[in-house]
Formats: structure tokens, C-alpha cells, sequence
């Protein structure tokens, strides 16, 4: 595959199918030749191998990846329109890095950046016809550098033969968590706990495989025929077949001469293992660290429709929240400004559509507070990816409805029209 040359201001910047190269101050490479070294190995292996850590920062990037960012631009009367799809910024919100990367994709990475390293960068690339490109770089091959009070200067960034790159701050979108040069996200807080957790399972397996496990005995009574070596050989191989691994294994086997079978309370079971308890409080643990309610990470047993919904506010609104805001302001603050006018355009997540009611529950309701329909029925054969058609687009409102008269289509009654009843 051949290159292709753009240009950042003035800048020539080729691109070709394994590398991106700018000049000596910022030359960039594609992200598939990064390789993760040094002391953040072992964040990626305590996510790859913790349970409870894959599945609370999991629960985290997928279901903000999954709330669309939109882009809007300001109107004068304080409206705000969506901008055109065709611009700059609209498309690369739309398809950061195609074909390679989606939006959904990226930002599930950048929050697991943020949850496992507490900070994230993502190159950005500009064409000479203005189109944009967003390349994560993984947080284990750079840092920032400061000046004296830690604020960020540049990026500078590792290659995988060692060789290093600076990316300027305004070249790139970032999130920068407590200013060091360490980890300081929650996971190396967790990593006692995580450690704790690993050595209590160790020990469960040893004891359920290297354990002496006797949950029964078989007794044979004193007035029973004597027992040959050969009868006795005979009865523990069947009863070995009975056994795990054994080809009649989870049968029930056949007692002989007036055998019992004395079943003792004193085996191992999940219950006096501590396995559930065990796992339940290392979810909690690691839900706690990052402002998750456990209850939102499977661990109510006993959830009704109301308390799910009432999960799902608490979910965008309060656990949500805090993420949503941080990344907005990272978007306007660094990614806008490179593409568009800040003080024209802006990004915003979505949130609202998470939180709306069933279809049927908004249209009685804004049908009430706003006494009378709200919906063309343009809008409502697009909802229903219907072709649209002409004389449609206006809004119809039944005859009796008029302002000062019937407060809704949906009351009725002779009080409404000045009628004893």
C-alpha cells in the first residue's frame, strides 16, 4: 500500500498502512506496533485474570461506550441544532479511526485506560481537507512531562524498539487523573485485596483437589459372610467406577451383604469453603473503589421491575455522572477546538435518551403537560422507519382541544365544558 501525505498546519504528515511519521518533534506510529513493557504489564494481567476487576471497569466502559456523542452547534436564541453530518468534528465522532476503529470501540478503551492507568491520550490527525483522526496511544508507552507544578507539558511516547516521540498537548485529547508519574488509578489500592483474593482461591483448589475428601463411610455389618480378598477386591473396583472420572460416575451404586452408607457433615462444600462469600466481597471490594453499587454488578439477588428501573437512574444520573462530565469537558476542551469554533460548537453525551421513559409512558405524559399532541405524524412514521409522506408534517389537534378549553385530549367529562355532571 502506498502513503498518503496530509498536513497539520503547514505540517506534512504521511500515512501509510503500518506507520505514521511527522517530523522530528511529533512522529506518531500505528497503534497495532505498540507493545506494552515495563511495571503496567501486571495491570493488564490482574484485569485479564480478576474477576471482579474485568467485570466491574467492563461494566463501566460498555455502558457509557454505549450512550451516543453527539454535536451540536449554538444557536443565538440559545437553541442548539446537531451539526451537519459532513463536518469535521460530526465525522470524526462519528468514526474516530475508520476503518479500524468505532466510536463504541474507542471509548470502552479510553474509560478502561482511565479505570487501569487513571489517564488516557489519543493522537489527533488533521488532512489538509480537514478530515480528523483519533489514535489511542496505550498508556503503558507514555507519560506526561511536567513542569514544577505538575501540570502536563507533552506526551512523550515510546515506540516499541525504544525509541521515543513528543505529541503536543493541543495535538492530541487527553485526561490526566492525580498529577504523578505513577499509577494512581483505584486498581493499585486494590491490589492487596486482589492478592488476597488470589492466594484464598489457591488454597480453595488445593483442598478440593489434594484434600482428603470423605463425605460418607460404608459400613458392613458384623453377622455378614465372610469377606474373600477377592469379594472385597471385586467391591472397590465397582465402587471406583462410581467415582469421579469413572464410567459410571453420578450413579447410584449397588450395596451388597446388607451394607449402609453413613453420610458425614464434615466434607467440603461450597458453603464451609466460603466461595460465595469469598467472591461476593472481592465484587464489593472493587465496586466500592470505583463508585459502583454492588447491587448494579449482579450481586441483589432479588430485583423487581421497580428497583431495576430504579438501578438504571440511579446508573446515568449519580454512578454516571461524575464520568459523563469529565469526558464532556475533555471533548470541548480538546478535541473541538482543533476541528471548530468552541465558542459555536460543542459535544454533549446523549444521557437523556437512557433515561426516557417506555414510548407509550412520555406520550401520555408531555400529551397532559402540554394539552394537546406533541408528535407529527412525520415523526411518528419515522420512528417506525416508514417512507415519509406528503401533509404530514403538521400537527393535528382534535377539535375540542383549545387553549383556555379542554386542558388535554386525554380529559374528558362535562366539567371541561362548563356541564353539571
Amino acid at each position: 500500500m502506498g502513503s498518503i501525505t496530509y498536513y497539520v498546519d503547514g505540517i506534512p504528515v504521511t500515512l501509510s498502512d503500518r506507520t505514521y511519521s511527522l517530523d522530528e518533534t511529533v512522529s506518531p506510529v500505528d497503534p497495532a506496533a505498540y507493545k506494552t513493557f515495563g511495571d503496567s504489564e501486571s495491570v493488564v494481567d490482574l484485569w485479564r485474570r480478576q474477576p471482579a476487576l474485568r467485570m466491574v471497569t467492563s461494566f463501566l466502559a460498555e455502558n457509557i461506550a454505549q450512550v451516543p456523542l453527539h454535536v451540536f452547534e449554538r444557536r443565538a436564541n440559545g437553541d442548539r441544532d446537531r451539526l451537519e453530518p459532513k463536518h469535521p468534528l460530526s465525522r470524526v465522532v462519528r468514526a474516530p479511526d475508520a476503518p479500524r476503529l468505532t466510536m463504541y470501540d474507542l471509548m470502552r478503551t479510553l474509560v478502561l485506560d482511565v479505570c487501569l492507568w487513571d489517564r488516557y491520550a489519543a493522537q489527533v490527525f488533521v488532512d489538509a481537507e480537514g478530515r480528523a483522526q483519533l489514535v489511542r496511544l496505550p498508556p503503558s508507552s507514555w507519560w506526561f512531562e511536567r513542569d514544577s507544578t505538575k501540570r502536563p507539558k507533552w506526551i512523550t511516547a515510546f515506540r516499541s524498539d525504544g525509541s521515543s516521540f513528543t505529541v503536543p498537548l493541543d495535538r492530541a485529547v487527553w485526561i490526566d487523573g492525580f498529577p504523578s508519574d505513577d499509577n494512581t488509578s483505584p486498581i493499585e489500592s486494590l491490589r492487596g485485596i486482589l492478592a488476597e483474593a488470589d492466594m484464598a482461591a489457591d488454597y480453595r483448589r488445593q483442598l478440593w483437589q489434594h484434600g482428603g475428601r470423605m463425605p460418607g463411610w460404608i459400613g458392613r455389618p458384623a453377622e455378614a459372610p465372610k469377606w474373600t480378598t477377592e469379594a472385597r477386591d471385586r467391591f472397590h473396583t465397582g465402587w471406583q467406577k462410581y467415582a469421579a472420572g469413572g464410567v459410571r460416575a453420578g450413579r447410584t451404586p449397588l450395596l451388597e451383604d446388607g451394607m449402609e452408607y453413613h453420610e458425614l457433615s464434615t466434607g467440603i462444600t461450597p458453603e464451609n469453603g466460603q466461595q460465595l462469600e469469598s467472591r461476593k466481597l472481592s465484587i464489593a471490594e472493587v465496586s466500592n473503589s470505583y463508585h459502583v453499587p454492588p447491587q448494579m454488578v449482579g450481586q441483589d439477588a432479588k430485583s423487581s421491575y421497580n428497583s431495576v428501573t430504579g438501578y438504571r437512574e440511579m446508573l446515568y444520573s449519580d454512578t454516571l455522572g461524575t464520568w459523563f462530565e469529565r469526558l464532556d469537558q475533555a471533548f470541548n476542551m480538546r478535541l473541538v477546538p482543533q476541528l471548530a469554533d468552541p465558542d459555536e460548537v460543542f459535544v454533549e453525551f446523549n444521557v437523556a435518551a437512557k433515561l426516557r421513559l417506555a414510548f407509550e409512558d412520555q406520550a401520555r405524559i408531555f400529551q397532559t403537560a402540554t394539552g394537546g399532541p406533541v408528535m407529527t405524524r412525520a415523526e411518528a412514521r419515522r420512528r417506525l422507519n416508514l417512507p415519509h409522506i406528503e401533509g404530514t408534517d403538521e400537527l393535528i389537534v382534535p377539535m375540542n382541544v383549545t387553549e383556555g378549553g379542554q386542558a388535554s385530549p386525554t380529559d374528558s367529562g362535562s366539567q371541561n365544558t362548563g356541564g353539571n355532571s
